[in-house]
């Protein structure tokens, strides 16, 4: 059809139309109206849908039945949640997103959180780190964008800037409670389940390693030292009555160090207590490697004070200061922390 045939067709209905219309003269406004109208439901019908795969929203809530620990009873203030940092990882992401709350913001015990993810009925991974403090994760942190390995790495602010240092504040200490699991389909238990119930345990015990050396010098360098096991597996004891941290420890995970030091204090490994009862660790597992081969050596080194008294058993809530120099000595330092229920008082 030419435009000239088109343009007669249209201005032939138009007048058909205005048969119909009232007010005489002024029924050409009203053929406008029409045709604006017409026009504006035309636009509806062409609304940008959004493409498949983008990203939904799904309401989540997490409720905190509250922290348990093994082997001791736990103190009043030990049951209590101070803050709480959500990960969550959905479908083939790498990454984390992550949700922080006070316990200011937990209503009833339940926090809410909007995951947003192309697929939530694909396989997801939720894991929550929860202190007795307020601020026991930094806001630089939560804006990371989170890996496995970062959450498996995560510190205390004074950690991350002064090193493993005892005596800091209390509010400054490691971070206590670890929790995970794994969901086939989240979207569907979301909408069966309504929420997820989270109980923590209170962690066994960590391992942070500062390392002040800044050149390789040295004949020896420290590879490996197994005290527990790595951070992301020692934050739960097994689920027995067993209380010896010897039990937990692999034979083959060793916390990576990889800096040459030549002198004892440059290799400083710090080991934070939790949970143990009365657990006996007569030795300590170190791995040194020669630079110039490449060849490693183990041995076994007795735990003794700095006064070379032999350590009996590991106390709950104390720390204990490694320090190693190639290839034969290794001197550990205990040290107390506050009084069990006062380790746990708000901050002010």
């Amino acid at each position: 059809m030419t435009t000239k045939n088109r343009t007669t067709l249209r201005d032939t209905l138009f007048r058909g139309i205005a048969k119909f219309l009232p007010f005489g003269e002024a029924r050409w406004g009203w053929v406008l109206l029409l045709l604006l109208l017409v026009s504006c439901s035309h636009d509806d019908d062409n609304a940008v849908i959004p493409p498949a795969g983008t990203a939904k929203t799904t309401q989540l809530q997490l409720s905190f039945g509250g922290a348990s620990t093994y082997t001791t009873p736990a103190t009043e203030n030990e049951k209590k949640l101070g803050s709480i940092a959500i990960f969550v990882q959905v479908g083939t992401s790498e990454t984390f997103s992550s949700h922080f709350t006070t316990k200011d913001q937990l209503i009833n015990n339940i926090f809410t959180i909007d995951i947003q993810a192309d697929n939530l009925s694909a396989a997801a991974q939720i894991i929550v780190i929860a202190n007795y403090k307020e601020n026991g994760i930094s806001d630089s942190q939560l804006s990371l964008t989170h890996t496995l390995d970062d959450l498996q790495s995560f510190q205390t602010p004074a950690i991350a800037n002064n090193g493993s240092m005892p005596g800091y504040p209390l509010n400054e200490r490691p971070l206590l409670m670890y929790y995970t699991q794994s969901f086939e389909n989240l979207q569907t238990y979301i909408e069966t389940n309504g929420k997820i119930t989270v109980n923590l345990k209170r962690m066994a015990a960590r391992v942070d390693v500062i390392d002040n050396t800044e050149t390789n010098t040295g004949l020896f360098g420290l590879y490996s030292a197994q005290v527990i096991n790595p951070k992301s597996a020692t934050y739960l004891l097994p689920n027995n009555t067993t209380t010896n941290i010897a039990a937990i420890m692999p034979l083959v995970d060793f916390l990576p160090v990889t800096t040459v030091t030549p002198t004892a204090t440059d290799k400083r490994i710090t080991l934070y207590t939790y949970e143990c009862g009365e657990s006996h660790l007569p030795t300590v597992q170190v791995v040194y490697q020669l630079i110039s081969t490449g060849e490693k050596f183990m041995r076994d080194f007795p735990i003794t004070t700095k006064e070379s008294v032999p350590v009996a058993s590991i106390k709950r809530n104390s720390y204990y200061e490694v320090y190693s120099t190639p290839p034969s000595v290794l001197i550990l330092d205990p040290g107390d922390w506050d009084e069990e229920d006062e380790e746990w008082v708000a901050i002010p």
